[in-house]
């Protein structure tokens, strides 16, 4: 997958969530651009702080798949979901965006087809900007705004990535333990959707 990065780019931030759209996005911004240096966001949920530990364990991996692209060190901004003003959305808005630089790539997926979120019961609980195709903002990329994560699936193939890079990632967003899924979250319907397996298997 070619992404258009403009060729005087020297430095890129990516929104590094620890699952499996922004860990792909990651590894393919390595291979579209080798000199470039990359500053990964992480938003941490403090009651539920797991996806920090896959954040840690992709960058490990991506470094050691490719040694000579400096990728700093992730930023981790915490948040808390119960509280109003610093809930996922308001962290995004005034805490992370700020921090990225001209050109800053976010892994946001298309819904899956509705019949699809109907049946799992998934629709209700949806982002529903995610139902609509979308522009890509040329300074802030969305390569995959506008695909299903069944197509991150078959790109996760394609690059031969199901085996090392796939079981690092974390959807679930209340996994027992850290090491548990739920099984019930939206996000671990979704991924169980795409790829026939949850967190951890």
């Amino acid at each position: 997958m070619i992404l258009n990065i403009p060729p005087d780019t020297k430095e890129v931030s990516i929104f590094l969530s620890g699952g499996t759209d922004s860990a792909l996005l990651l590894y393919l911004i390595c291979i579209n651009k080798v000199d470039v240096v990359i500053h990964p966001l992480t938003a941490v949920e403090i009651n539920s702080p797991f996806n920090k530990i896959a954040v840690i364990n992709i960058m490990q991996e991506i470094r050691s798949v490719f040694p000579d692209i400096i990728i700093k060190d992730p930023i981790f901004k915490y948040f808390s979901q119960t509280n109003p003003t610093e809930d996922k959305a308001n962290h995004f808005k005034y805490v992370m965006k700020p921090l990225a630089h001209r050109v800053s790539f976010d892994g946001t997926t298309h819904n899956p087809p509705m019949a699809d979120m109907i049946e799992l019961g998934m629709y209700n609980d949806r982002q529903e900007a995610r139902d609509n195709n979308a522009t890509t903002n040329i300074l802030k990329f969305k390569p995959f705004i506008n695909i299903d994560k069944k197509e991150i699936a078959n790109l996760y193939i394609q690059y031969n990535l199901i085996d090392n890079l796939l079981p690092l990632t974390s959807s679930c967003v209340n996994p027992t333990h850290g090491t548990e899924p739920c099984k019930e979250c939206w996000w671990c319907k979704e991924k169980h959707w795409a790829f026939g397996k949850y967190d951890f298997e």
